[in-house]
């Protein structure tokens, strides 16, 4: 067995991105990783539900070796298989992100030479990671620019903090490898947004139909309802930013005692923000694209932030890279002015 790379958990920020990527890079790269000091930078460090929910998914999908996967560890050691394609089933058994899981092994199954079923259970719309409306909108098209492709259907909206989301993706082989190139911003095109409503009244969508009109000037045919199966109430507002070559979605999620008008007014300045940067990729999404890129035949893309999780996602892959020397690859940042560019070569 080739020699176990060490990951430093409390790199960064600390958090659980760390593993997820960690996770992925050790999938499709087969390499063998001890996570150490596992979300260090949190209140609340080691493995989460959550988390855990995440190396099982990972586990089933390469038929790894895993040692000390429980709850509350800060360590643990990853020995990854064959990336097998078939049909899968991941629970988080709570609100926890599906997404977060369907990121981490989506990667992975794309490798194989054959189609991957998958069923998810758990959270759907959560505020601390990509909704699966995100995942649709923005997501999906974006890295079908570099060969990926999946198709998704959603049966039940699991909000935050109930959970009870069920979702369903059907996983293709990667296609022929295209190289990004997202430097400028072509003209915006076009501009939508969507309320969804679960259990609620009709007139929080009216009320945050109103707003939306008012804040970002739209008319009543680019604003659409959509109505949610889901076990709990639930709301969630997500514009749509549509340019030449590229596409963001921003989004707010509604919780018991905030006003709907200012749900609304919050997607409203993140879609205001978003325009005045003038740049293609937005701030999840930059973040989101490091590993296809990687993974697949490099390119560029320019955005207007560096966050901390961007940077710390950076460093992750740069380290596992470096030490392995799988690939004669590496990631870095240019700075122009506002903007910054991201470079895979």
């Amino acid at each position: 067995m080739d020699k176990i790379l060490l990951i430093d958990g409390s790199l960064g920020e600390g958090g659980g991105q760390i593993l997820r990527t960690s996770l992925t890079l050790a999938m499709c790269l087969k390499i063998p990783i001890t996570i150490n000091n596992i979300r260090a930078g949190r209140p609340k460090p080691g493995l989460m539900r959550q988390h855990l929910a995440c190396i099982y998914a990972a586990k089933e999908v390469c038929s790894a070796k895993v040692v000390n996967a429980e709850l509350g560890s800060q360590s643990v050691t990853f020995i990854p298989g064959d990336i097998t394609a078939g049909k899968f089933h991941f629970s988080v058994g709570s609100a926890g992100s599906t997404t977060l899981i369907f990121q981490t092994i989506f990667l992975a199954l794309t490798q194989t030479n054959e189609i991957s079923d998958v069923t998810f259970e758990g959270g759907t719309h959560n505020p601390f990671a990509p909704s699966y409306d995100y995942l649709i909108e923005c997501f999906k098209p974006m890295v079908e620019k570099l060969g990926y492709k999946f198709d998704a259907h959603l049966e039940n909206a699991g909000y935050y903090p109930a959970g009870g989301g069920l979702w369903r993706c059907r996983i293709y082989p990667k296609e022929s490898s295209k190289v990004l190139s997202l430097t400028t911003r072509e003209k915006i095109k076009k501009i939508h947004a969507t309320v969804n409503i679960s259990n609620l009244k009709h007139n929080i969508f009216e009320r945050e139909k109103n707003v939306l009109k008012e804040q970002l000037d739209l008319r009543d045919n680019q604003i659409t309802e959509k109505n949610l199966n889901s076990i709990r109430a639930g709301n969630a507002v997500g514009i749509t930013i549509e340019s030449g070559n590229a596409i963001e979605y921003v989004e707010s999620l509604g919780a018991k005692g905030l006003a709907a008008e200012k749900v609304a007014r919050e997607v409203a300045g993140k879609t205001r923000e978003y325009i005045k940067n003038n740049t293609p990729v937005g701030e999840y999404l930059s973040d989101q694209l490091i590993l296809p890129m990687l993974l697949g035949n490099d390119g560029e893309f320019v955005t207007s932030n560096i966050s901390s999780h961007l940077k710390t996602n950076i460093d992750t892959a740069n380290k596992v890279l470096k030490e392995n020397k799988i690939y004669s690859k590496t990631l870095r940042i240019e700075q122009t002015n506002a903007k910054y560019k991201i470079i895979c070569e």
